[in-house]
């Protein structure tokens, strides 16, 4: 149920605002700016949780999928995202240098995203405290989070171009 507030604004805004009472949703727009706002402040407390190591568990997997997400849409190179999320051996070139990822050269999918320190951060304080096996969720979380970018843009022609180009640079396989 929604709750009534009262704001004030400058006597010359409001001489404005009355030529638009018409067309602007006053309660819509104060509570759009509201929300962002304290959407704004709890990032930052959220942020500064990180750095200082303060996350709960559930705090940590909600960041890595998050991470996950960004990483896949920012990040990741094709062939990465697609050993991430689907588990296919692939190669592409670093440097230079043939990379190939595949299950014997990683026990599994997850420890390549802790070896590649990709959420290393948030798992920092569960490894100093020795609780490894809370990392694992935080792990599979970031996993979600990148199959949610691959299964949005994973297509024909792109599974086909990987098979025919596995080190095309331009198209950052």
């Amino acid at each position: 149920m929604a709750k009534r507030i009262t704001i004030t604004i400058p006597d010359e805004m409001h001489r404005r605002l009355e030529n638009y009472r018409d067309r602007i949703n006053i309660s819509a727009v104060c509570a759009a700016a509201l929300r962002k706002t304290m959407d704004g402040v709890d990032d930052m407390v959220r942020e500064a949780k990180r750095r200082f190591f303060l996350l709960s568990v559930e705090e940590a997997c909600d960041m890595a999928f998050e991470e996950g997400m960004r990483w896949a849409g920012e990040d990741a190179k094709m062939s990465e995202l697609r050993f991430v999320c689907e588990g296919v051996p692939v190669q592409f070139l670093s440097d230079g240098q043939v990379i190939e990822l595949n299950l014997d050269t990683f026990e599994s999918i997850n420890h390549y995203v802790e070896e590649y320190a990709l959420i290393w951060d948030l798992q920092y304080r569960f490894r100093e405290e020795g609780a490894e096996s809370t990392t694992e969720p935080m792990t599979e979380s970031f996993r979600k989070g990148a199959m949610t970018v691959w299964k949005a843009i994973k297509n024909d022609k792109i599974l086909e171009e990987l098979k025919k180009h596995p080190y095309d640079r331009r198209m950052n396989y």
